[in-house]
Formats: structure tokens, C-alpha cells, sequence
């Protein structure tokens, strides 16, 4: 099933959006992830602002502006 950019650039801005409410909570103390007791918040975090870069990149190269 073909997507228009614009439907694209939407949900890449949709799922940019979360990333970054996310990440603003694990900046400010408010979240923090365990893994077998070990804190790995701060790997979770550059994984999550990995993927927001990636998102921005597609919103970017995509050439159109979503009202």
C-alpha cells in the first residue's frame, strides 16, 4: 500500500513527537529504566535520540511541510 509524503512526514512527526515527551521525562528524573536491577536509562535515552534523529532525517529528505 503506497503512502503520500505528507501521510509520512505525519506519522514520522506522530512518533517524533512521543520520542521527544519521553525523552524530556527521562531529562528531567521523572523515568528511569532497569534491566535486571542495572539502571540503563542512559542507553535507553541514546537509543531513543538514535531513532528521533532517524524520524527527522525521513521528515527532512521528504521535502513537504504537514499542517
Amino acid at each position: 500500500m503506497a503512502m503520500t509524503a505528507n501521510r509520512v512526514v505525519a506519522l514520522c512527526e506522530q512518533a517524533a513527537y512521543f520520542l521527544r515527551e519521553d525523552l524530556s521525562l527521562i531529562d528531567d528524573g521523572s523515568v528511569k529504566f532497569e534491566l535486571f536491577g542495572a539502571d540503563v536509562t542512559e542507553e535507553q535515552a541514546g537509543r531513543m535520540r538514535a531513532n528521533l534523529s532517524r524520524l527527522e532525517e525521513v521528515i527532512e529528505g521528504c521535502g513537504c511541510h504537514c499542517e
